[in-house]
Formats: structure tokens, C-alpha cells, sequence
């Protein structure tokens, strides 16, 4: 693959996951879905009948995950996705990991192939956007891992005793409920009533 043309593509990969992150309604609408991939109109404009794609909203990805020769298809590499993901949560960019997370969901979920490639070939990138989307969750999921970790270990008292306090407070109001539902105390609330 073409060095310069791969680092094109993992910006354009990279921008991608910083749109996502930024706003949970830039997947609501049609409208709002076409105004987030609108990047790649200016880089792949629109042949006669595929406007569909636009209007779905999965231009962006399909120009960037889809290729004629399997071989030359682009690869989301981890360390874009951990990068994206660390400047995110150290507020150097905009939005939010939970977002994210809910976006790709979202593609995943909404994704169809309808549009066909020069050839006639159908363009299926339905296992991109899972990759992707388990990627960038186990990503999530190891980085919170790591924090829960971090504040766990970390050895000021200050730190560790909400944790703690937070936790004994949760298990007292769990033992409460179950208390109450087995002394029957719910139950002869419900019949006076």
C-alpha cells in the first residue's frame, strides 16, 4: 500500500472517531448523518445514483474501508483508536468516549449495503464496522479497567475512601431491599392499598 495515500487514510479515520465522539445527534437524522461525511464528497464526489449513500450516511466509511483488491483495503490500526481515545479523554479534543461508544453502536446497528462499486460489485463493509466498533469498546472497557485500577491502588486515603464509602453504602442499601422483601414488608404495603 502507498505510504502517503495509507497516512491520508488514517487521518481521515482518525477525524472520523473525533466526529463520532463529538455529538450523539449527528445520527438522529438524515440530515445530520449527511453533514458528518460530506468530508468525503470533496474527496470521492458522488456518481449518478449514489447519492443513497450519502444520504444514509455511510459514505465516509465505505470511501475509507472499501477497495476493488481485498488487498489494498484500509486497516483501522489500534494505536489510531487509542490515540483518539486518550486525546478525547484528556480534553484535548472535544466529545466524549460514552458517545463514541454510542455512535458506532448506532452505525453498526443501522448499517445496510445498498451501494454498488464502479464494477457493479456490491460494497459490503458490515465487518469493518463491527471490527471497529469491538475495537474501539475494548478500548473503552480496558481504559475504564485501568482507572478503577489506578484509583483502587493508589495509596492516599483520600482517594481510596470514597471508593470505598460509595461501595459500603451500595451493599447496605442492597441487603435493606432484600431485607424488606423477604420480612414481607413490600408485600403488606401493596395490600392496604
Amino acid at each position: 500500500m502507498d505510504i502517503v495515500k495509507e497516512e491520508r487514510q488514517r487521518n481521515e479515520f482518525r477525524d472520523l472517531l473525533f466526529s463520532l465522539a463529538d455529538s450523539q445527534k449527528i445520527l438522529q437524522s438524515s440530515s445530520e448523518r449527511v453533514e458528518i461525511y460530506t468530508l468525503m464528497d470533496a474527496v470521492h464526489p458522488p456518481r449518478k445514483g449514489q447519492a443513497l449513500r450519502c444520504a444514509l450516511g455511510y459514505k465516509q466509511l465505505e470511501g475509507l474501508y472499501y477497495s476493488v483488491n481485498p488487498k489494498e483495503a484500509f486497516r483501522h490500526y489500534y494505536s489510531d483508536i487509542f490515540s483518539v481515545l486518550s486525546r478525547i479523554q484528556q480534553g484535548d479534543q472535544p466529545g466524549s468516549i460514552d458517545v463514541l461508544g454510542q455512535n458506532l453502536m448506532e452505525l453498526r446497528k443501522r448499517y445496510k449495503p445498498v451501494n454498488y462499486d464502479s464494477d457493479n460489485k456490491l460494497i459490503d463493509i458490515s465487518d469493518n464496522i463491527r471490527k471497529l466498533y469491538d475495537h474501539v469498546s475494548l478500548d473503552i472497557v480496558y481504559g475504564l479497567f485501568y482507572y478503577i485500577d489506578r484509583v483502587v491502588r493508589e495509596k492516599k486515603e483520600h482517594r481510596l475512601f470514597p471508593f470505598i464509602w460509595v461501595n459500603v453504602i451500595w451493599m447496605v442499601l442492597i441487603a435493606l431491599t432484600v431485607g424488606a422483601w423477604l420480612f414481607g414488608l413490600v408485600e403488606k404495603r401493596n395490600m392496604g392499598i
